[in-house]
């Protein structure tokens, strides 16, 4: 058949026929319906599916095409689908001949849980991705410098009476005067000891 058009002969194609043809290179193994004046592409027994090459419902007076079996969706397709075996339930079964309230659906992944699982195999009590954890803030410890002020230790302050002659009686090794300032240097140790140690225990 020589191309008297530019165009392709099947409908709603616009492409440009071969030379020689009259398809298109898209076209060009694809078979039209046997039907006079039709210019639709071959869809089985060389007829297009509105001239038959898709089997027609057997329900009587129907020309709807046949979607599962011998039937049409009108009449009976529909009902040729697995039921749920669940006793007075007519939902469609999805998984162990049970619908999914019947428990045809899929399980939570999660230990223990027995819900339908919603998305990503979980439920949707499951399925909440957990908050980030917050980041511990710890105190910060703020090292001051103290300066301690001089304080009066002893309320009663021992007099170290060194005069002239207790001097010479030390350097002359007196043995009475060296005793006497030893005693004198104990006594002033012993009353500021307490004071030091409860400053060293507060820092």
């Amino acid at each position: 058949m020589a191309s008297t058009s530019s165009k392709c002969f099947f409908n709603d194609c616009n492409n440009v026929v071969l030379p020689g043809s009259f398809k298109c290179v898209f076209h060009r193994n694809r078979s039209r319906c046997l039907h006079e004046n039709c210019q639709n592409q071959v869809y089985a027994r060389n007829l297009c599916v509105r001239h038959g090459g898709r089997k027609r419902c057997i329900h009587d007076g129907c020309e709807l095409n046949a979607r599962l079996g011998d039937v049409c969706s009108k009449h009976g397709a529909g009902l040729l689908k697995k039921r749920c075996t669940h006793p007075d339930c007519s939902n469609q079964a999805h998984a162990r001949g049970k619908c999914v309230r019947h428990g045809g659906g899929r399980k939570c992944k999660a230990e223990d849980c027995h819900r339908h699982a919603r998305l990503g195999g979980f439920c949707s009590k499951h399925n909440r991705s957990p908050s980030p954890p917050q980041a511990t803030i710890e105190p910060e410890l703020k090292v001051e410098t103290m300066s301690l002020p001089l304080i009066n230790f002893c309320q009663e302050k021992p007099e170290l009476d060194i005069t002239t002659r207790t001097l010479e009686e030390w350097f002359l090794g007196d043995e009475i005067g060296a005793k006497t300032a030893h005693a004198k240097v104990e006594s002033m140790t012993s009353c500021l000891l307490p004071d030091i140690l409860d400053i060293l225990v507060d820092l």
